[in-house]
């Protein structure tokens, strides 16, 4: 029985039929020239088994047929550094906003921890959603010859300085633009949360004091920009003078906001029936201003922090070649 022939039929069967003979008859003849000299060196001619051992060592027809057929990807080469890239943004982004819902959803009461593994279930679900659209899309321009214009049309002149430590982080990023897409909803009251408490017959509402709408269009300005600049971050990750500039004056124009709202006292109001008000709820009220007044206190601190730190890369920019 001449092994070496079903082999070759094996090996047609996963070949293109339009050139199917011509690599069958190429690759009989190469095989039938490496038994020969096979046979030369062993001295006779080779058995069945000799010709078995001689097939294991070329592999499965499979392989072989694949050495002969044209390059098959779902991504190819030229496209998927886009696609592995574009890939991290939006999976960074699907697990940001979720976790930043799930936060407030959780502190408004309308999810519980209890259902945390839903929670779970769905951030799986939104990821495998997303690499699905994702590869999909890469896989239809890969098929179709379209290209990415940014990765065709690059620009030399957006190569980044030698300078090595000035790529940003990309995940402190991300959660900036969940946690900043989150409060411009809240901002704009979008969503909220719960704001009411029953004190003996009486439902307290609490607000914000009124001396918070004279910065309702200032900080609608300041996130929105935020929000713009650290989505467009999401595509060009690399420090530039445009950019850092922009971020130190969104960090200044936010430090002039909360210096003036730390001035508001109180910071937030309660309404309800003065009455039903004992000495302990009142203190409980003083203390939940004070919470927020230091919340506030916080922020400042971090936008401090960040504004140094972007100093701090606007000095080094300047010192690079």
């Amino acid at each position: 029985m001449n092994w070496v022939d079903r082999y070759l039929h094996a090996v047609a069967n996963y070949l293109p039929e339009e050139s199917r003979e011509d690599i069958k008859q190429e690759l009989k003849i190469s095989l039938y020239e490496q038994m020969e000299d096979k046979s030369e060196e062993s001295g006779r001619e080779l058995n069945e088994e000799d010709q078995k051992a001689f097939l294991k060592q070329l592999g499965h027809p499979m392989k072989v047929a694949a050495g002969y057929a044209p390059q098959q990807y779902l991504i190819g080469p030229s496209l998927f550094p886009g696609y592995k890239h574009i890939l991290k943004i939006v999976i960074s982004v699907v697990i940001a906003l979720q976790v930043a819902i799930t936060v407030v959803s959780i502190f408004t009461g309308s999810e519980t921890l209890s259902e945390m593994p839903g929670l779970l279930s769905r951030l799986f679900y939104l990821v495998i959603l997303a690499t699905g659209c994702v590869t999909g899309g890469f896989a239809i321009m890969e098929y179709s010859g379209e290209k990415l214009d940014w990765y065709e049309n690059w620009n030399p002149s957006s190569l980044p300085p030698l300078e090595p430590n000035l790529r940003m982080d990309r995940t402190d990023n991300m959660f900036n633009l969940a946690f900043e897409t989150i409060g411009l909803l809240w901002w704009n009251e979008a969503i909220g949360f719960t704001n009411s408490a029953t004190v003996g017959n009486s439902i307290w509402n609490i607000g914000l004091l009124e001396g918070w709408a004279v910065f309702y269009w200032p900080v609608n300005i300041i996130l929105i920009g935020a929000i713009i600049l650290h989505g467009y971050h999401l595509f060009y990750d690399q420090w530039n003078l445009p950019k850092i500039s922009i971020e130190i004056v969104l960090d200044v124009a936010t430090l002039v906001v909360l210096y003036f709202l730390l001035q508001l006292e109180p910071i937030i109001v309660f309404k309800g029936d003065v009455s039903a008000v004992s000495g302990d709820v009142e203190r409980m009220m003083g203390l939940l201003d004070s919470v927020l007044w230091y919340i506030l206190l916080g922020i400042t601190v971090i936008v401090m922090y960040e504004l140094y730190k972007h100093g701090h890369i606007l000095y080094r920019m300047k010192r690079a070649p």
